[in-house]
């Protein structure tokens, strides 16, 4: 932050000096500098030009939500938050505006603001979806199971003809409840949705069918979850798109003990998008952390150790410098959460406790989230291991309270059983 005040006190030297048409020509080009930086992923160089323009004129709607969004691809989430709420003193009729700042809000923690502003989006327009829907995965990181359910239902109810509204409610019961057939149906609903509409994005209905796919296979239905991936396969699909088909046909054919075959079509989708110009940042992101995460797993449960590990070390380091990339914190969670399980596999215990400490630094922005609890007990596992008994029980004391504002008093208690069998109880008694 020091940088950018010397530059904000060095163009306001500057406009002191400059006549009006000099500091209108000086800021439009700040401006265009930053969205060019945005555009190409230089954020911090961005973030440095918009607040250079702003500092000329603070009372910019549109330059300060788009500094916001920089601040959010740079995970500096209060910067982000701040911009979007002067952002909203100027435009406050803003739709998009009152949803991002919720949110934001949502993931620092403070989440009855985040209801404020989601509220205030509906009461601009109730027949949109997206306030339900992001209110909903907030509400889900929160722990608020029943809130989330009522979230993802209103988003169906208030545009019956969205198809990504079955798909987040299917999402629900899916993730949440594992209710696979209920969530079957609604999958059925938004691809049946998608394919009656000629001008519907291709790749929200292979995202709609790929989700089909994945709970035809938590059902053990394996040859109808193959059909429907071969199917996106055979249309013109893009390489995202085909990296993360084969990535659902490999995990079929470990289901069915089929190694080879695994390993052919998981080395295939590294390769596909290695050699693809096309292939996305997104798209790399996704491949490092999902296909060669997949391989990395893959390996570590048939014992071997030695790719195992070499295919952790290549995802994590690629997911780690990328950093951003996957704006989506529970889906970040999740990989960091089966990073450190196929290092835990392959008794790799640094490089786990380098994953897991990773997770719980996220914990003022996940809120109560089972993966917490798991990355906790995770953690003491491998602290206890090496003769770290005090902070193997703090760990557990820590999982075991989590697991109590959860309302899961079962595991609360085994949890502070163990922390009491590391002598936790009697260090907080002292």
């Amino acid at each position: 932050m020091r940088k950018t005040s010397l530059a904000v006190a060095a163009v306001t030297l500057l406009a002191a000096c400059a006549t009006p048409r000099t500091i209108a020509a000086r800021r439009a080009a700040l401006l265009d500098r930053a969205r060019v930086c945005a555009r190409e992923g230089h954020y911090n160089a961005s973030a440095r030009a918009y607040e250079q323009a702003l500092a000329i004129q603070p009372r910019d709607a549109d330059a300060l939500q788009e500094l916001g969004a920089v601040y959010a691809q740079l995970d500096a989430a209060q910067e982000a938050a701040d911009r979007y709420a002067k952002a909203l003193e100027l435009a406050p009729d803003d739709y998009v505006l009152h949803v991002r700042l919720a949110e934001l809000l949502a993931g620092l923690g403070a989440l009855e603001r985040a209801r404020r502003e989601f509220d205030a989006a509906k009461k601009l327009d109730s027949r949109q979806a997206d306030a339900y829907v992001r209110e909903g995965y907030a509400d889900l990181r929160a722990g608020d199971y029943g809130r989330a359910k009522d979230d993802f239902s209103m988003a169906v109810a208030v545009d019956t003809g969205n198809a990504s509204g079955y798909v987040h409610l299917g999402n629900f019961y899916y993730w949440s409840r594992k209710d696979y057939p209920r969530a079957d149906k609604l999958y059925q609903k938004a691809v049946a949705l998608l394919q009656a509409d000629a001008h519907a994005p291709q790749e929200k209905l292979f995202w709609a069918m790929g989700a089909m796919a994945s709970v035809r296979q938590a059902q053990g239905r394996l040859e109808d979850a193959e059909a429907i991936l071969r199917s996106i396969l055979a249309k013109e699909t893009r390489i995202d798109d085909r990296v993360s088909t084969l990535n659902g046909l490999a995990r079929l054919e470990i289901d069915r003990k089929h190694a080879r075959q695994a390993e052919g079509l998981l080395k295939q989708a590294a390769a596909e998008c290695e050699a693809d110009a096309g292939c996305s940042a997104a798209a790399q992101v996704h491949l490092w952390a999902g296909t060669r995460l997949a391989l990395a797993e893959f390996y570590a449960a048939r014992g071997r150790k030695a790719q195992a590990r070499a295919e952790a070390d290549r995802e994590w380091l690629a997911y780690d410098e990328s950093s951003g990339a996957i704006p989506n914190l529970i889906e970040n969670v999740r990989i960091m959460m089966r990073t450190g399980a196929v290092y835990r596999r392959i008794l790799d215990d640094a490089a786990a406790e380098r994953v897991y400490r990773r997770v719980l630094s996220l914990r003022d922005s996940i809120g109560p989230a089972s993966s917490l609890i798991e990355a906790d007990a995770d953690l003491a596992d491998i602290c206890a291991r090496s003769g770290r008994k005090e902070e193997a029980a703090r760990l557990l004391r820590d999982a075991s309270g989590l697991a109590r504002s959860r309302g899961e008093a079962s595991e609360a208690a085994d949890l502070a059983r163990r922390s009491e069998s590391m002598g936790g109880l009697q260090g907080e008694r002292e």
